[in-house]
């Protein structure tokens, strides 16, 4: 793998693979639906991943992200968890 992800990346990785959409991700996160999708489409290609299915797999293959980042939480315990990681 090329660059590593970011925390955002990850932490948007994390809920596109708890089923959320870009445009739910965007408020949740306090960013606009554009900056969703920039972060959403850097972490793709930093995986070589092709949708989000694939780059939630990808990433938990690499390590990037684990499965505790799936277990019940808010959007601020998620970027909690993952900066104390990154």
């Amino acid at each position: 793998m090329g660059k590593p992800l970011t925390i955002r990346e990850k932490q948007i990785l994390v809920l596109l693979g708890k089923g959320k959409l870009k445009k739910e991700i965007a408020p949740m996160l306090q960013i606009s639906k554009h900056t969703t999708s920039t972060y959403t489409r850097r972490a793709f290609d930093k995986l070589g991943a092709y949708n989000a299915v694939s780059a939630v797999v990808l990433a938990l293959i690499s390590g990037d992200i684990s499965l505790n980042e799936f277990k019940e939480c808010t959007a601020e315990e998620s970027y909690s968890k993952l900066n104390q990681v990154g």
